[in-house]
């Protein structure tokens, strides 16, 4: 388990810095050079009060340590931030942490939910996405860090999840959670399907809807009838849609919040060229 390091602990930090640090400079003496100290008094001191050391020990004795580094984005590609992801979850201190794991996104997020579990050990963390859409055995077993993963359309599973998270025996009964149970067994809950599409509060709703993007995703159907291999979407069948009234109330919240640029999520666009037809005539209502 990793702690938060104290002024303590800086000659043991320093010892295990200098033995990685040898090696850089021995690789890349054109780039590193050795110092007296890695972690000087005032740059240990500064560290700690920012809460970007922790130290992993064993029988008492410091063992390892992580510094958490604070990234800027300041490219002329990118909007001036400060990122700094473990250490504003560990800030938080949450109950729970749950994240959509995607092809892109997978290896950052592993390194992200792994240092906080082992800094938090106490969050019960959740992944869901495309990438568990498969046999999820290996990777619970892989990856014992992860409390449970969910397969599927999450929206009123994770909803039933939320209400018995520190209640794994509970957990049976959530269609879609794959997870370890307490003998460390694989237990496999299906697939979760959300049939009521159509009756689903909008997310433009939430409280928690982000609106300082320059878009919305506005997803008026779900589901495919092909099977494509390649794709997700392929075999989710049946194939369900929002009304084009429905559609057409949620077009005017976003344009309501000064939202021009909707980007439409609709695998089977033209599978009934009607309702495309009408589609098509209700964006140039809002977009003409």
């Amino acid at each position: 388990m990793l702690e938060l390091a104290t002024g303590k602990d800086r000659a043991a930090v320093n010892a295990l810095a200098r033995q990685v640090h040898e090696m850089h400079v021995a690789w890349r003496p054109d780039i590193f050079r050795m110092p007296e100290e890695l972690y000087p008094e005032d740059r240990f001191a500064q560290v700690i009060r920012n809460r970007q050391l922790y130290v992993a020990k064993l029988n008492g004795i410091v063992a390892g340590f992580v510094l958490l580094k604070l990234k800027e984005y300041d490219s002329p590609g990118h909007l001036p931030r400060k990122v700094m992801v473990v250490d504003e979850i560990c800030r938080l201190k949450p109950d729970i942490l749950a994240a959509t794991c995607w092809l892109f996104n997978h290896e950052a997020l592993m390194h992200i939910t792994s240092r906080v579990k082992a800094i938090l050990p106490n969050v019960c963390l959740i992944l869901g996405g495309p990438e568990f859409l498969g046999d999820n055995e290996a990777f619970l077993r892989r990856n014992p860090f992860v409390d449970c993963v969910f397969r599927g359309e999450g929206e009123e599973g994770f909803a039933r999840w939320l209400k018995c998270w520190n209640k794994p025996e509970a957990w049976k009964d959530i269609t879609g959670l794959c997870y370890l149970d307490r003998e460390n067994r694989y237990q496999d809950n299906g697939l979760a399907r959300v049939l009521a599409f159509d009756q689903l509060e909008a997310p433009e709703e939430s409280e928690l809807f982000n609106w300082s993007k320059p878009f919305v995703q506005l997803e008026t159907t779900r589901g495919c009838f092909n099977t494509c291999a390649f794709c997700v979407s392929g075999g989710e069948k049946p194939v369900r849609t929002l009304s084009i009234e429905a559609i057409r109330q949620r077009l005017q919240v976003i344009q309501n919040h000064g939202i021009q640029n909707v980007r439409v999520l609709d695998r089977t666009f033209n599978f009934n060229p009607r309702r495309a037809k009408e589609l098509l005539q209700l964006f140039l209502e809002f977009h003409p």
